[in-house]
């Protein structure tokens, strides 16, 4: 959990670690539960939350099904390899659509089908290294991404009405090689994000918070040295207005920018940034 945690700062994006609370009738130590919680069900689905599942095993039987009712109802799940987690009551096939072979192999290269690179150029390929991980093959699953031997980097399975992404390096990897291809691949599945904050690394921590006409960010900085951040704007303006940038701290305006042009930042050593956008 902590190079899953750490892969995130790297990539600037902002998550939650969400505590399983079992129903009211089994809320007692060691809090494990022996049926799912419909009501953490309802509530994931409500607020769109998106599952992370970071190189996990398998799940047991209240795990399994919440995963299992979650995506026939239309959540979302995404899971980092090499590892993709098996249920004790789901097919890890049917749920991801993808089965593991009894082979590994070294792969150095990712190539992107599907252009999904949409807002950082034209890059399609990136360079792992020497990356050795278990072989897989689509068994219904909708291929994105490639190494360069052709075999699955990147999936895309629907079960019921929801989605199951499997991303078949570790986070941290993914991260630290093809964020760009991550950020995307987020975006395309309904992970509603507003900026992209590039320049983080494991010693960072961001948040981010929706406001009318904009947002606010906050960038801490724990590393020793200042830190060079640019900030992307994702969200839909208007093109006859600018967006205005303010330091919350000084409470004073940064710029003024247009059609979602991006701010440069700097956030000194031991210390952090506060910062709204808005229309």
């Amino acid at each position: 959990y902590y190079d899953a945690l750490d892969a995130f700062r790297i990539m600037g994006i902002p998550v939650e670690v969400l505590p399983y609370a079992p129903p009211v009738n089994e809320s007692y130590l060691p809090y494990n539960p022996y049926h799912e919680n419909p009501d953490v069900l309802k509530r994931l689905i409500k607020n769109k939350k998106v599952l992370i599942f970071p190189n996990i095993s398998g799940f047991n039987q209240t795990d399994s099904e919440l995963i299992k009712h979650l995506l026939e109802n239309g959540g979302t799940v995404i899971a980092f390899g090499p590892r993709i987690p098996m249920g004790t009551s789901y097919d890890r096939s049917l749920i991801f659509g993808i089965e593991k072979l009894d082979t590994n192999k070294i792969h150095n290269e990712i190539i992107d089908l599907h252009s999904f690179d949409k807002n950082f150029g034209n890059n399609k390929r990136w360079e792992l290294g020497r990356v050795k991980l278990p072989v897989w093959k689509s068994t219904g699953a909708k291929v994105i991404a490639v190494f360069e031997d052709g075999s699955p980097a990147v999936v895309l399975n629907k079960y019921g009405k929801g989605k199951a992404v499997s991303i078949l390096t570790d986070a941290k990897t993914a991260a630290q090689k093809f964020p760009n291809l991550v950020r995307d691949i987020f975006d395309d599945v309904g992970i509603e994000r507003y900026v992209d904050i590039i320049g983080t690394n494991k010693n960072t921590d961001v948040a981010v918070t929706k406001i009318e006409n904009g947002f606010n960010v906050a960038i801490i900085n724990h590393n020793d040295t200042k830190l060079d951040v640019t900030l992307k704007p994702l969200i839909k303006t208007s093109f006859q207005n600018s967006q205005n940038w303010i330091d919350l701290v000084s409470n004073k305006e940064i710029a003024k920018l247009k059609n979602n042009n991006p701010l440069k930042i700097t956030v000194m050593p031991k210390s952090f940034r506060l910062i709204r956008m808005h229309e």
